[in-house]
């Protein structure tokens, strides 16, 4: 379970954006243990550790689905299957009737 400190750190990293961070860790060589200062502006401060996790699940959060988004590919899945349906039942023939049943009005 996260601590107070690290959501208010995973809030300063949002805040910031991936891009941003990732910059950060690159441009300035450091341990994994040392702090990132520019993250949060009071103690304690984010370690560089952290805020590489940080990315990396940022990273996998783009394949994430709200519910929402489930819910609309579920509905156009749903959709997709009963126009597929509609298209096959109206592309079907009739049942040939004989010509003189037709003619003389004779119903089956």
């Amino acid at each position: 379970m996260p601590t107070l400190e690290e959501e208010a750190w995973r809030t300063g990293l949002k805040t910031k954006g991936r891009d941003w961070v990732l910059a950060e860790l690159n441009m300035r060589p450091g341990l994994p243990q040392d702090p990132l200062y520019d993250v949060v502006f009071e103690p304690p401060y984010p370690s560089r550790e952290f805020c590489q996790r940080w990315c990396v699940e940022t990273d996998n959060q783009y394949l994430r689905l709200s519910g929402t988004g489930i819910a609309t590919l579920v509905g156009l899945a749903i959709l997709a299957i009963f126009v597929v349906m509609a298209m096959y039942s109206l592309s079907e023939v009739a049942p040939k009737q004989s010509p003189q049943a037709l003619s003389h009005g004779v119903q089956e």
